[in-house]
């Protein structure tokens, strides 16, 4: 996958099983790689392939 493949909220949200806010909230926090394009994030397809095989653990980190 080359590095400029980029993908929308939308799409990332279906192949992480979220919701749409929550990618939001993930590229905001610059916990997921994306670039906003006017109102529009796109999100790094390799990210969210990177992110889908090692999802972060559930609960609380203490």
């Amino acid at each position: 996958m080359a590095e400029n493949e980029w993908m929308t909220v939308a799409d990332a949200a279906k192949e992480l099983g979220v919701n749409d806010s929550r990618v939001r909230q993930l590229c905001i926090s610059g916990d997921l790689a994306a670039q906003k394009f006017g109102k529009m994030w796109m999100v790094s397809a390799e990210a969210v392939k990177n992110r889908a095989k090692n999802p972060p653990r559930s609960g609380r980190r203490w």
